[in-house]
């Protein structure tokens, strides 16, 4: 019982919108920005922790 029916592919029917484009768009820059933020976040905390226990290692108050 198989069916002969021809297989079709819904991704070329379909397109996008205007406001749909825009919308990914939008989200794919919050992405972009947030990776930043939080790549910046990691650096920063490495920085601060490397200085702040090398100088509380140094120094014999």
């Amino acid at each position: 019982m198989t069916d002969n029916k021809p297989t079709t592919d819904v991704t070329k029917d379909w397109q996008a919108t205007q406001g749909q484009k825009s919308g990914a768009t939008r989200l794919r820059l919050f992405a972009a920005l947030s990776w930043i933020v939080a790549i910046g976040g990691e650096i920063a905390g490495i920085v601060l922790f490397t200085s702040t226990s090398s100088t509380t290692e140094t120094c014999r108050c």
